[in-house]
């Protein structure tokens, strides 16, 4: 499956960052993950249930926010099948490093 998107939705899912300005999301362990079809309503509350302490998840801006915490996402519960069956269909997720860098090559070719 791919997951594509535009210039403009993704200049929002960067302002819809649940996370912007917490001291506590390293840029390296909060995730943004996109779904091929709409986002499933429930998918945070599934993927809460299965969580470790100190992994912080929302949705906004039609996506999927996790902030993995100091543990990262290696030792996580959460794996990408789960994530993909919460999501309603196949997603795909980058760190918020990855994002801001992908936001970079946007504007450049603007």
């Amino acid at each position: 499956d791919v997951v594509v998107r535009t210039a403009s939705a993704w200049a929002k899912y960067v302002s819809a960052n649940p996370f912007a300005g917490d001291a506590k999301a390293l840029p390296n362990k909060l995730h943004l993950y996109l779904s091929r079809d709409r986002l499933s309503s429930g998918a945070a509350k599934i993927l809460e249930q299965r969580a470790q302490s100190g992994v912080r998840i929302h949705t906004a801006g039609g996506a999927l926010w996790i902030d993995y915490g100091t543990s990262g996402v290696a030792g996580s519960k959460l794996t990408p099948a789960l994530i993909d069956k919460a999501c309603g269909s196949p997603a795909t997720g980058r760190n918020w490093n990855s994002v801001l860098k992908v936001q970079a090559m946007i504007r450049a070719r603007a």
